[in-house]
Order: C-alpha cells, then structure tokens, then sequence
C-alpha cells in the first residue's frame, strides 16, 4: 500500500503558499483601488483648477490683445486725424505753401520762386525744390498746398481734450503756467512719439520753456554773455534735437531749405551742415547745448 501522506502534505503546503499569495495580490490590488478612489478626485480637481486657469488667462491674452489693437487702431486714426496733417503741413511744407500760393503774376512767380539767389547751391536747390514742391502737391492732394488758407483754418480747428491739443493750441504758453523739466520731458516725449518732425515747431509750443529761461541758462553753459548768440545755438540745437528724433532733415525739407536760402549753409542733410558747413567753434556750441538738452529732455 502506498504512502501518500508526503504527496498531500506537499499539496497542502503548496495550497498554502498559493492562497497566500492571492490573497496578497487582491489585497494589493484592493489598496491600489482604494488610493486610486481615493487620490483620482482630488488629481481631477487639480487637473479642473489647472485648466481654469489656463482659460482665463487665455481669455485674459484675448483682451489685451483686443485692448492694443483698439489704441493702434485710435492711434492711427487720430495720426490720420486733418488737424494733426495740417500742423504737419505746415511743419514739414512751408516752403512749398509759399511757392504754391504765390499771388503775383506769374513773371513774378518764377522770380520769387527762387528766392533770389546769391549762390550756386541757393540757384541749385531753388531749382530742384520747384519741381520737388509741384510733385508733393501732385502726389499728396490732402495736404492742400495750394490751398494755404483752408489748412491754416484746419490747423487752428484743434481742440484742448486731449493732451496733444492743449501743446497744439499753445496753452503752455501761458505765462501763468509753470512747466517744470519733468513736465516739459513728458510733453516733448508726446510729440516725439506723435511724430518726430513735431519738435521741429517746439519752440512755439513751450515758449516761455525753451526760449526765455533756457537762453539765460545756456549762456553759462557756452560761456557767453550775448543772448542773440545763445539764442542762435539754442535754435539749432533744437534742431538737431528733432532731427536726431527721425524729424525731415533732409535736402528738400523746410529746415534744409531755409538754412541754404536765408543763410547759405546748403548742404545734404542737417549732419552735413553741422559737420562741415559750420565754423568749428560753433558747432562745438552746439554740441554742448544739444547734449544739455538729452539731458533735461531725454
């Protein structure tokens, strides 16, 4: 007769480890859908969270995005706005009104149209700014040329809403008004940004800023008592302020042709004047006054 004791002991042990070790891997998986049911809302909640944020600040990129393109889009109407064009006109065309509107006959015209020259250049460049003046007109019929009263009247139709309209309009010209230098940097600022060939007009737009006071200043920065002198530099260290802004300095430009036609400095653009038309120790002046200027204008 067999034995088969040893056979079911050795099964019974094996059972043994077999239901323990399903057991084990039930209970493990039990634990792992517990934690699973446990942790899952909380990592959707999360995930939620997560998302709601992601959305408004989505949302939040969408309206600043729409905010900048609403003020380039007022921007740039109010940059195509007619009384800002005819200040610029008048900035940027003077020249070529005057030639335009002339009232004589037209034997006069071709003589005052010229300028009378003096020079070679003077006759140079009344020539070619006839013809350059004739293309604008041309080209350009919304800035009226040839129709000086109509843009002065449009240019005077700007109102004071805005800052730009008060500088405009010349408030600061008041004498009861005091700009101080942070004031004056912001407005000046203003119309660099507006448009550079606006500063070439500043000293119209803050008078007693940048006339008056900064003459007397600036004869202790040129070592010079004489105010007419002082006067001069400061003007065209103005200039040279505006050009290096992005103003029209150019050949053509209303500052290039009266600098060649009342003064015979004549030449390509401002910085050719400046560097080779001009006796060195004014320019030296200018320099030192142009640098002034950056300082308290930025």
């Amino acid at each position: 007769m067999r034995n088969y004791k040893i056979p079911l002991l050795v099964l019974l042990v094996l059972g043994v480890i077999f239901a323990c070790y399903f057991w084990l891997s039930n209970d493990d998986k039990h634990k792992n859908t517990t934690e699973t049911s446990v942790i899952s809302p909380k990592n959707k909640k999360t995930t939620n969270n997560n998302l709601v944020i992601q959305d408004k600040l989505k949302q939040r990129n969408v309206e600043s995005n729409q905010l900048k393109k609403k003020q380039i889009s007022k921007d740039a109407e109010f940059y195509k706005a007619p009384v800002l064009i005819a200040e610029l006109t008048l900035i940027n065309f003077s020249h070529c009104i005057e030639s335009l509107n002339s009232g004589y006959d037209q034997k006069d015209v071709e003589t005052w149209k010229t300028f009378n020259p003096k020079s070679p250049a003077q006759l140079k460049l009344t020539k070619e700014l006839n013809s350059y003046c004739e293309d604008i007109n041309s080209k350009h019929p919304e800035y009226m040329l040839s129709n000086e009263e109509d843009i002065i009247a449009l240019q005077q139709s700007v109102t004071t809403d805005n800052e730009l309209g008060k500088i405009l309009t010349k408030v600061y010209n008041n004498e009861n008004i005091t700009l101080d230098p942070k004031d004056l940097a912001s407005k000046m600022q203003l119309l660099k940004s507006t448009d550079p060939n606006l500063l070439l007009n500043a000293t119209s737009y803050f008078r007693s800023n940048l006339i008056g006071n900064l003459d007397i200043e600036l004869t202790e920065i040129i070592k010079s008592n004489d105010i007419y002198y002082a006067s001069f530099v400061r003007g065209l260290a103005l200039k040279l302020y505006a050009c290096e802004a992005g103003a029209n300095c150019g050949v053509y430009s209303s500052l290039m042709t009266n600098l060649c036609l009342q003064r015979n400095l004549c030449g390509n653009d401002f910085n050719d004047i400046l560097n080779n038309k001009m006796p060195e120790g004014i320019r030296a002046d200018i320099l030192l006054v142009f640098n002034h200027l950056k300082t308290i204008l930025g």
